[in-house]
């Protein structure tokens, strides 16, 4: 498995995020962009970066991305919330074993609050909280 695929069992596991964007295969979890007619509050998540590291002898099995996660509500304080439950989620979590990826460690490092104005011009939108954590996580070694 990937730390992506990983990281979205991560927040399906935890009630506080499902509580808020629906639990199993129905959770509005998604990667790169939401789905059209996706209902609110929703998370979107982009690993932004994140080579791995090496040394003089090569790999040393260990990357380090950013993860930007997307918190939209259809309220600033929904969006808030969510945003919350994730934040609290991952920081509670910090480091250790999340499904088959090693974490040495979350740290979040920007967040941030926007308002994406309909297409139509209308007042109605989408409310952002936007996270953006530091990840180190272990990675196979290329033999």
């Amino acid at each position: 498995m990937s730390f992506s695929t990983d990281f979205v069992a991560f927040l399906k596991s935890k009630s506080t995020v499902t509580s808020l964007v629906g639990s199993g295969a129905n959770a509005r979890i998604r990667p790169t962009k939401l789905k059209q007619g996706d209902a609110l509050p929703a998370i979107r998540y982009v690993v932004t970066s994140g080579a791995g590291h090496e040394d003089l002898l090569g790999p040393v099995g260990v990357r380090q991305p950013n993860l930007q996660i997307d918190c939209y509500g259809s309220t600033r304080s929904a969006a808030e919330a969510l945003g919350d439950a994730v934040r609290d989620a991952l920081l509670a979590f910090w480091r250790g074993t999340m499904g088959s990826t090693t974490v040495k460690g979350i740290n979040l490092v920007n967040r941030f609050w926007m308002f994406e104005s309909s297409e139509d011009g209308s007042d109605s939108g989408k409310h952002r909280e936007v996270l953006i954590f530091d990840v180190v996580h272990s990675e196979s070694i290329p033999s």
